[in-house]
């Protein structure tokens, strides 16, 4: 998503609201919202009525006094690779004997149970739709690259010994605005199980180290506040670039 790709409305005021277009939900989606001017609250309750909007603290207040519902806290992280370069050997590291790492080629129906798994209905990142649109709308989208880019080559799946799909890592390639354009991690999950444990963390050693074997120089991500993951990522070198709220207008 480049930023000429952003939309632009403006309010007789001279209040001016640009966003990038998507969806979420099922819904129409003002994402990466910004506004200037004296009415940012009344320009997106007029142009956004039941939308979602995501957006920085500063515009995040308003909207929120003005009814919208807050649906996500997220954060923004982003790990140099520079700065904290990962061990080679991270490459080459293979799950336990009964898994096999398998390229990211199948259908997202194939990824759905683990995924769902990852994320019960007390889990922040838990999605309340139904199965058929979680593949039309996440899934699907992210793995033919229509939302955040196209799927890298190091974006990995483990399958178990019967071929079902236990853990993903899916990584986009976000040519997009600041802070952070390049690889984002858009999915890293697994079967909770206790036969699946340090799946998550081989995936995103994997991924952290065919990153710099690429070239890249930063790798990225989204975490919703409360996702036990941060403490993962952050440990692996990741730091806070920005806080965004999701909210939903009225």
């Amino acid at each position: 998503m480049t930023a000429a790709s952003r939309r632009v409305i403006t309010d007789p005021d001279g209040t001016v609201l640009s966003y990038v277009p998507r969806t979420r939900d099922g819904r129409p989606w003002a994402d990466r919202a910004r506004a200037t001017g004296p009415g940012p609250a009344r320009i997106v309750f007029d142009r956004l009525a039941g939308w979602a909007v995501s957006c920085q603290e500063d515009l995040a207040g308003p909207l929120i006094a003005h009814g919208a519902v807050v649906a996500r806290r997220g954060n923004r992280m982003a790990c140099d690779l520079r700065e904290v370069p990962p061990p080679p050997h991270w490459r080459g590291q293979r799950p336990p004997a009964a898994f096999r790492i398998v390229p990211c080629d199948r259908p997202a129906r194939d990824l759905l149970e683990a995924w769902r798994a990852a994320y019960p209905a007390d889990h922040p990142d838990h999605f309340p739709a139904d199965d058929q649109t979680a593949v039309r709308e996440r899934l699907g989208p992210l793995i033919a690259g229509r939302l955040y880019g196209p799927l890298l080559p190091f974006s990995a799946l483990v399958a178990n010994p019967r071929n079902r799909i236990v853990a993903a890592a899916l990584v986009n390639d976000f040519a997009g605005e600041a802070p952070r354009p390049g690889p984002w991690i858009t999915e890293l999950f697994r079967q909770p199980a206790p036969l699946h444990a340090g799946l998550g963390t081989l995936l995103l050693r994997r991924i952290l180290a065919d990153a710099a074997h690429a070239g890249h120089t930063a790798i990225s991500l989204a975490v919703t506040e409360g996702n036990p993951a941060q403490h993962l990522y952050a440990g692996h070198g990741f730091r806070l670039i920005e806080k965004i709220v999701t909210l939903f207008i009225p």
